[in-house]
């Protein structure tokens, strides 16, 4: 089965590093370059042989002509990412299988939000940049920050 990394942003070795593909280079044959949109001419004979695509934060989006031009044999896309919304339509309707990452990014994007929140209550940003110019202020600025005491209420767009 042959695989090829699709992608747009410079974001695939945050997302896939080396460990992570020595592991799919194990189960696939995978292409060695990640192709990026505006070079698939160059990697045609790759992408036309490409029954997965690996994929993540800049995933190219293509109509489906685009993807029976191009992709002929792709069978799935792997989405090392949240929502697959913005790329999605055209592979499904493609018959092309699209796994995304979202159930595992759910944990860590609602932990560094609490924190963040939690972080806000308590006037952290403003007041550690303060710190640095003029310590007293500081201290001044961060009483007058409720904390995250009973009463304060959050809300969260998602």
């Amino acid at each position: 089965m042959k695989a090829v990394f699709f992608c747009n942003s410079e974001s695939v070795p945050d997302v896939y590093p080396p460990d992570v593909r020595g592991r799919i280079a194990d189960m696939v044959e995978l292409y060695p370059e990640v192709i990026r949109q505006e070079d698939m001419a160059g990697h045609a004979a790759a992408l036309a042989q490409a029954e997965i695509v690996f994929s993540t934060w800049g995933m190219p989006r293509l109509t489906e002509e685009e993807i029976k031009k191009w992709l002929p044999s792709l069978r799935a896309v792997f989405y090392g990412a949240g929502s697959v919304q913005y790329f999605a339509r055209p592979y499904l309707n493609s018959g092309v299988a699209v796994f995304s990452a979202w159930a595992a990014n759910a944990v860590p994007v609602i932990e560094y939000a609490s924190s963040l929140i939690q972080l806000s209550l308590k006037g952290f940003l403003p007041v550690q940049r303060m710190t640095r110019k003029d310590w007293r202020a500081a201290r001044e600025l961060a009483a007058r920050y409720p904390g995250a005491y009973a009463g304060v209420k959050v809300g969260l767009v998602g």
